[in-house]
């Protein structure tokens, strides 16, 4: 009678269950996300109607596996009782305990969320397809500083996707349970006489601006928000930085024909994120140029970027 007893207390909705049926009604994603600086913050909005408490899991790493995500801090509405929150970086789930009718809502540090391929050029992957047990009703609300082009090379299941522009972003609204890839290419104003590097420059403060806002707006994380909008200034000597070194070499030895990011990485074992940084710096201060060639954009030297080639490796071809 004892072990009866012990196994229907155990077994008792009342007392405590795992994810029941009906319990989570939706699942909404929301990323604010700055390419240039490969970081931003997701929110995770996650609407629970439960009478019992409920064991729920949520998948959060529903991008690429090179994604990092670091947990902030949760907040609820009132009718929600969240008895306990816990995420698991090695699996990517959110494990919650709670009882009541309210949202949920996840804050997250995310970064290398876009796999660049080139200056200016990413790939996107999401896959929504491990929510599919718990609800129909998922959200992926990206927002990304900057004007993109959108190529989608596959789509899986039952998704969909709409893309908007402005002056300053793009925003990509994901409705559905599936796949996707998508490549993604900044636009490049080549009919002004404004250079790339100097819209690259005004492209870089407005979305600080604009990410560091919607941070205080919903949540008010001003630790979060001085983060953002810390700015440090980068002085390289390029005589003797190794890495702008062995990229002036890739692209000598190119001669006419220029480089994509992804080339100039490969050649020169450097990680793509340190390439892509010492680009910008090389492109800042006239030494290299950046052309669009179809859907990819190549890195030549410049007159200036020769002479200081020529200074470093002398003679050497």
């Amino acid at each position: 009678m004892l072990y009866a007893l012990i196994l229907v207390l155990i077994l008792s909705p009342t007392i405590c269950v795992f994810t029941e049926a009906q319990s989570v009604n939706g699942v909404y994603y929301r990323v604010i996300y700055d390419p240039l600086e490969n970081t931003g913050i997701l929110e995770v909005k996650i609407t629970i109607g439960t009478e019992n408490i409920t064991w729920i899991y949520i998948p959060v790493r529903i991008f690429g596996e090179e994604t990092s995500l670091e947990y902030m801090e949760y907040n609820y509405t009132s009718g929600l009782k969240p008895l306990g929150v816990n995420y698991d970086p090695t699996q990517g789930l959110v494990e919650i305990q709670a009882q009541g009718t309210g949202e949920l809502y996840l804050l997250f540090h995310i970064s290398n969320l876009l796999e660049e391929t080139g200056i200016g050029a990413y790939t996107l992957y999401i896959d929504t397809t491990d929510l599919s047990y718990l609800t129909n009703n998922v959200t992926v609300d990206l927002t990304l500083t900057g004007v993109f082009e959108q190529d989608t090379a596959r789509i899986r299941g039952e998704l969909e996707i709409t893309t908007m522009k402005s002056a300053n972003t793009t925003q990509i609204l994901i409705k559905g349970l599936g796949e996707i890839i998508s490549s993604l290419y900044m636009q490049l104003e080549e009919t002004t006489g404004i250079p790339f590097k100097q819209q690259s420059s005004m492209n870089i403060f407005l979305p600080i601006l604009i990410v560091t806002m919607a941070a205080i707006i919903l949540f008010s994380y001003y630790y979060f928000a001085r983060r953002r909008t810390k700015i440090i200034v980068e002085r390289i000597d390029y005589m003797k930085d190794q890495a702008s070194i062995l990229i002036l070499k890739a692209l000598r030895e190119s001669r006419d024909k220029g480089l994509t990011q992804a080339e100039i990485s490969k050649i020169t074992k450097l990680p793509k994120s340190s390439v892509s940084r010492r680009i910008r710096k090389l492109e800042e201060e006239g030494f290299v140029e950046v052309k669009r060639v179809g859907k990819y954009n190549y890195v030549f030297l410049t007159n200036k970027g020769l002479e200081l080639a020529k200074k470093i490796f002398g003679g050497e071809k």
